[in-house]
């Protein structure tokens, strides 16, 4: 059974759509010009993008997928030539010393340095959750 469509009704709900992409539209351009003007100020919109994303993300789903990034970083080795990186770096070293040179093995697991501790045993760490360092492999020399 086919009802009666009502033409009056079905525009005014058309309108609407039309008049709120009119909207939409408009705060498009004017967001376009916010960056623009940002960017004659010095400022990066493409971070500033970035930045607009990440607040509205709640800070604990925030929080966790920042530990998730930068558990991958680290795992590529992508994190040893970070601030966060550096200073876990300081940190082994100020706990153990200067560091080793990396075997191929230790590199191929993306760790960022290696060291000798006070038993001898060779410990080669990566850089992993806010810039600690971690624990990525151990073993006797």
């Amino acid at each position: 059974m086919t009802e009666a469509i009502s033409g009056a009704h079905l525009r005014a709900f058309i309108e609407r759509v039309e008049r709120l992409e009119e909207e939409k539209k408009a705060l498009g351009d004017d967001i376009k010009d916010v960056y623009a003007e940002a960017k004659g100020n010095g400022f990066d919109p493409r971070i500033m993008r970035k930045v607009v994303a990440l607040r509205r993300i709640d800070a604990d789903k925030r929080r966790e997928q920042q530990e998730i990034l930068d558990l991958y970083l680290g795992a590529l080795g992508m994190l040893a030539d970070t601030p966060p990186g550096s200073a876990a770096l300081r940190r082994a070293v100020t706990a153990f010393g200067e560091p080793t040179p990396l075997t191929d093995e230790e590199k191929g697991r993306g760790c960022a340095a290696a060291f000798v501790d006070k038993r001898g045993a060779r410990v080669a760490f990566g850089v992993g959750r806010k810039g600690a360092p971690t624990k990525a492999a151990a073993r006797a020399s």
